[in-house]
């Protein structure tokens, strides 16, 4: 099913061809991708990695998503290239980010519920998005 799904998908060069678009072709697009909403929910409970994609069930690809991305990336890379000693503080730090995106980061809030003092939250972010995880 999800192939012929992916075949129905209206052909643009880029998203701001869509945007340049006159109303008529933007509503028709947007009504031409309705019935792949469930597909686009499910690729962002996934992750958006191949190799979750591949899994049939959701909890076992979120499963995946986080002992891949915290075990590996978290606990040994992260740890071993720049020496952090504080691996419970990152990786709340980690999970923080991610249930809380998109929105205004309250840096002092975040260090008292850390229990961390400004700079090491400020590093913490710095490694983050070195690791193109935030």
């Amino acid at each position: 099913m999800r192939k012929e799904a992916l075949a129905d998908i209206p052909l643009l060069s880029s998203p701001g061809e869509l945007f340049e678009a006159e109303l008529p072709r933007f509503s028709r697009v947007g009504e031409e991708c309705r019935p792949l909403t469930g597909l686009f929910h499910s690729y962002l409970l996934r992750g958006s990695f191949p190799q979750t994609a591949l899994l049939e069930s959701t909890p076992m690809a979120q499963k995946l998503l986080r002992e891949d991305i915290v075990d590996k990336v978290l606990k040994r890379d992260i740890c071993s290239m720049f020496g952090v000693r504080r691996l419970k503080e990152l990786e709340q730090t980690f999970l923080y980010f991610c249930q809380h995106d998109g929105g205004m980061l309250d840096i002092p809030t975040r260090c008292n519920n850390l229990d961390v003092n400004k700079k090491t939250v400020l590093n913490f972010m710095m490694l983050l998005e070195s690791a193109h995880l935030i």
